[in-house]
Parts: structure tokens; C-alpha cells; sequence
């Protein structure tokens, strides 16, 4: 017992001992004193009440008010029914013992109201059936442990079985000792719903019409039980492969059409799928803020030189740059998503006055779009004047990058070297035409070359030589070019 103050007048025969500063009544003691009924008065805050040990035959509350009791003991006390509505002042119990009377019937409908109860003992009684209607109102979710051993059940219910096995919490089952019927395996139908619950399967023996013990009972109708799982196998089965069988149709009818949903995801929700083109039409397009006469500089003569210019070690890469190579008229948003399609990459060079300009921002972000729904489109991030560049300035989206990526800095060690490494790879120099920069072979007819520098100032569309038709299916290429327009 812990420390406390008894009150011997809490209630008529029993004791109260309090624990707490206002003097509450936290543990009632009316065991072993002869009571016939259950006391009037009991104080509503008492967390634990003791009734063991008297001859209670029927079993009432006569309260005014809810408990907040949370274990209940009446065990040992002669009880031999109990009232519908005895435990409608408990809500908050958690324990409830009544083993050890002389209960022969159990309705589980008393103990409707016990919404939170943990563990209900009901072994050592005279139970012989246990009453199967109204249990869809009855929620116990929170039961984990119920004692029926020692009774006199010989067979339960498929329904109470059913209600069992939906217990949430319920693992700890015992119905050992009780003279169960199961010569006739019909018991195979409650116990398969119970079967993982029971804690004490060893110690169920089975009787058959005539008493006597045949032997344990899980043993009498293993052949039943066994089919009985073998046919939910069977069926588990059938469903699993049926289900698989359905996801390869799919898949394959997926892949065979792959080429036709594409065209329809874009036409109906405006999502840009990657074309098939045998690959992308050029290298990478390049992002950058025209109105920088520094930026604009570098990028036109020596960006453009590096990577165009052929040379003996190096296979020129083909550029889409907005300012030279958009059609001239065209709606400026359309020739941005077009361009960032035909690239395998989108080179973002990151300027002190990047962020002034919003079609950068518009651009930028049909990049991201796009690199989300085709893996082989990357964003190469390139940072110009590092010094004067505010990040605090720079839009969330381009933070962002700069942060979980490692942004390539105009003149560090190596910048030309790793810039080449995250662009694609280059076909051979005798596989692969020039098309822009300055031109090493003759312009087709009607065409000519001007701009300074020697550089093409034509549109992207008009630069194709007959060799790079050929390649790149030039006529495919416009139509495509034509839809994404539209």
C-alpha cells in the first residue's frame, strides 16, 4: 500500500485511503465484508475499487454520477448475473476482474459502455454460451486481454468468434479447460478466426459426445483446417496471379503504344513530352542576360568560340543562342520552350543583373519543367562576376540550384574542362556537321553568311545544311516544330 490517510466514513463498510493534497478518495476498499449489494455511496474519484471476497449475488451500481475508476475488482463474490446497465457509470475503466463466480450466461452487451477497457478476466466461472446478438454495437477496440478459461463453454458462436478476431488489440485469448465439442469439426469455423489469439491451444481438450477426452483439440481436425487454409491459399493465389497477369497486359500494351500516349498526354493536359527525333538537334541552350555588354561579350566571342569553333582536339558542340538564333517576330515564349527542346542541355549563366530581366526567370523555370519529365535534359549552372553577384537577389528556384549543385565560376582553374564534362558527348568530327559558328562548309544556296565575327545570324531552323537534313530528318523536325507552336 502506498502512503496515505485512511477515511472510514468515504462510504457505509468500506474504506478510503486519499494520495492527493485535496483529500480525493483514490483507492476504496469494500473486500471480505459480507456485502449483499454493492455500497450506495462511492466516490466518484476513486481510480481503483476492491469488492473481492463478499456474497454479491446480482450485480448493480445505484450511482448518480460517472466514475472515473479505472480498475474494478469483484471477483470471488458469489455473483451470478449482473445487471444491462451495471457499468454505464465506468467509462474510463481499463481493468474489470470477475473471475472466479458463479456467472453461467455472458451477454457481451453489458459491457457496451466500456469503451477504453484493456483486460477483462471472466475465468473460474459457469459459462456455457456466450450470447451472440447486438455485438456490432459493442466496441472494444482496446481490449488486450480476455480470460475464459476454467468455464464451461463447449462451442462458441461463428459470429462471437468473428467479433473476436476483429479485436485491434486483442493477443492475449485463453480458453483452456473448457469441455469444447468438436467431434464433428464444426468448431474449425470460430477457431480459424481466433486460432492466432489463443495463448493456451496446448491445454484445449476436446470431448466427444459420450465425455470422453479425445485429445488436444487443434489435433482432432487438422485435415479440416489444413483445407480450410490451403483454399484460402488458393484463392490468395488465383487473385495474385490474375492481378500480375493484368499489370503485364498493361505494361506491354504501355510500351507498345508508348509513342501514341505521348502524343495524347500533350495535346490534353499540356505537359512537354521529348520528342523522338533519333536524339535532341543541339547541345545546349544558352541562358543569359543580353543587356550585360560584359556577359553579352563573353558569351558571343569567347562562349561561342570555345565550344563551336572546330579544332584538332575538340568536335564543335552546336548552341542555341536566344539572341541569335530565335526567329525574328515569332512569340517570344514559344521560341523559349521550343529552343530549351531541342537541347540536350540549358548552360544558366548567372550575372550580377540575371534576375532583372523575367523572361531569364520565365525561361529558367520551362528548363526546370522540362529536366523534370525527361532525365537526359540537364541544367548546367555557371556563375559570371562572382563578386558582384547578391544571392539574397537571385529568385528561390535559382538559390536552390545554386546550392544542391556545384555551379561552374567564369575563370577558375579548370572551368573549360569541367564545362565540357557535364555537357553531352560529341559524336566523331567526320560523323557530325557544323552548323553553327563559323562556317567550314558552303551554305546552301540562297543563303548567305553575315554578322560579325564570321557568326550565323539566320534562324536556327534556316541553318541546316542538306547534310544535316538528312541526319536529323529535317522535314520531321519542322513539323514538330510546327505542333509545338500550336
Amino acid at each position: 500500500m502506498c502512503n496515505g490517510t485512511f477515511q472510514y466514513d468515504c462510504s457505509e463498510k468500506c474504506s478510503c485511503l486519499t494520495r492527493t493534497p485535496d483529500g480525493k478518495s483514490e483507492y476504496v476498499a469494500c473486500d471480505k465484508r459480507n456485502l449483499t449489494v454493492v455500497p450506495f455511496a462511492l466516490p466518484s474519484s476513486a481510480l481503483e475499487i476492491h469488492m473481492e471476497g463478499n456474497n454479491i449475488g446480482f450485480l448493480g451500481f445505484s450511482l448518480k454520477q460517472e466514475m472515473g475508476t479505472k480498475s474494478l475488482f469483484i471477483q470471488e463474490s458469489e455473483i451470478k448475473n449482473i445487471s444491462e446497465s451495471a457499468f454505464k457509470y465506468f467509462p474510463y475503466l481499463q481493468t474489470l476482474h470477475l473471475e472466479n463466480n458463479y456467472l453461467a450466461v455472458l451477454d457481451i452487451k453489458i459491457f457496451e459502455p466500456l469503451t477504453l477497457l484493456e483486460n477483462l478476466f471472466l475465468d473460474g466461472n459457469e459459462i456455457h454460451v456466450i450470447f451472440d446478438h447486438r455485438l456490432q454495437n459493442v466496441q472494444m477496440q482496446f481490449l488486450s486481454t480476455l480470460s475464459l478459461h476454467n468455464n464451461e463453454l463447449q462451442f462458441i458462436s461463428d459470429e462471437v468468434g468473428s467479433w473476436l478476431g476483429h479485436i485491434s488489440h486483442l493477443q492475449n485469448l485463453t480458453l483452456a479447460n473448457n469441455p469444447w465439442e468438436c467431434g464433428d469439426c464444426l468448431w474449425v469455423n470460430w477457431f480459424k478466426d481466433i486460432q492466432h489469439l489463443i495463448t493456451d491451444q496446448q491445454l484445449m481438450d476436446c470431448y466427444d459426445m459420450q465425455d470422453s477426452v479425445i485429445m488436444v483439440m487443434k489435433s482432432t481436425c487438422n485435415s479440416v483446417i489444413d483445407s480450410t487454409w490451403m483454399d484460402h491459399m488458393a484463392i490468395i493465389s488465383t487473385v495474385g496471379f490474375g492481378a500480375l497477369a493484368l499489370l503485364i497486359a498493361a505494361l506491354c500494351i504501355i510500351y507498345r503504344y508508348r509513342k501514341f500516349m505521348k502524343i495524347i498526354l500533350h495535346n490534353s493536359s499540356h505537359v512537354h513530352v521529348s520528342n523522338e527525333l533519333g536524339g535532341c538537334c543541339l547541345d545546349a541552350y544558352v541562358l543569359y542576360n543580353a543587356m550585360e555588354p560584359e556577359v553579352h561579350n563573353w558569351v558571343v566571342n569567347v562562349l561561342v568560340a570555345r565550344l563551336e569553333m572546330p579544332s584538332a582536339s575538340q568536335t564543335p558542340f552546336k548552341l542555341f543562342i536566344p539572341e541569335r538564333d530565335s526567329l525574328v517576330g515569332a512569340d517570344r515564349m514559344e521560341e523559349i520552350i521550343c529552343g530549351i527542346h531541342m537541347c540536350k542541355r540549358t548552360i544558366v549563366i548567372i550575372s550580377p543583373k540575371f534576375n532583372d530581366d523575367q523572361w531569364l526567370l520565365y525561361a529558367f523555370t520551362a528548363a526546370h519543367d522540362f529536366t523534370m519529365g525527361n532525365a537526359e535534359h540537364k541544367i548546367i549552372m555557371v556563375i559570371f562576376n562572382q563578386n558582384n553577384i547578391m544571392m539574397t537577389m537571385l529568385s528561390e528556384r535559382i538559390s536552390l540550384y545554386l546550392r544542391v549543385t556545384s555551379p561552374l565560376v567564369v575563370g577558375e582553374t579548370l572551368f573549360w574542362r569541367k564545362l565540357h564534362s557535364k555537357l553531352p558527348a560529341s559524336p566523331r568530327r567526320e560523323d557530325r556537321p557544323i552548323t553553327t559558328g563559323r562556317l567550314q562548309q558552303a551554305a546552301p544556296e540562297g543563303i548567305e553568311e553575315t554578322g560579325s565575327e564570321g557568326m550565323a545570324l539566320l534562324p536556327i531552323h534556316e541553318r541546316f545544311t542538306q547534310q544535316d537534313a538528312q541526319t536529323m530528318h529535317l522535314a520531321r523536325f519542322m513539323e514538330v516544330l510546327q505542333q509545338e507552336r500550336h
